[in-house]
């Protein structure tokens, strides 16, 4: 009897081991449909999430990552600048080069920051600016305000 049970506890490690590859990767094909569903989503919370997500694999999603940097929500904006830091390459400094020239102060400002913090020459010339007066560090006042009425609209918390 003690000969059946190791048998049938060999037998399901083997067919589980199996299933587990199998298993692994069709779940690599689903997080990764799931990740590009979210940063496809409608709901800018969806998309901020997803940017976030993507920090911890920022090198194999760099494309969709840098892409992301034109979303219409500012906060989707800002998780990409923090996810871009994470990466520490040069596609994504040259990322970061680019979101200084965004509209939004918060997130030029934002990336102004992430490229000092990697000892980029830019990110010390944008504070500099910043410290002189030239530039802004965050909206106006009714700015922000329409663009978090905006938000609500679009993404209502619950």
């Amino acid at each position: 009897m003690n000969r059946v049970v190791r048998s049938v506890s060999i037998w399901a490690l083997i067919l589980s081991v199996t299933c587990v590859g199998r298993m692994t990767a069709a779940t690599d094909a689903q997080c990764r449909d799931i990740l590009q569903q979210a940063l496809e989503a409608k709901n800018a919370d969806t998309r901020k999430q997803a940017v976030v997500a993507l920090s911890l694999v920022a090198a194999e999603f760099l494309a969709p990552l840098t892409a992301m940097l034109q979303d219409e929500d500012v906060e989707v904006r800002l998780a990409t600048v923090v996810s871009l830091t994470e990466v520490k390459s040069r596609q994504a400094v040259a990322a970061l080069h680019a979101a200084l020239e965004d509209d939004v102060p918060e997130v030029s400002f934002a990336a102004a920051k992430a490229l000092w913090g990697l000892r980029d020459p830019a990110g010390k010339q944008a504070l500099l600016a910043i410290l002189a007066g030239d530039t802004r560090t965050s909206s106006k006042f009714f700015s922000k305000q329409k663009r978090d009425a905006l938000r609500m609209i679009h993404s209502p918390r619950v």
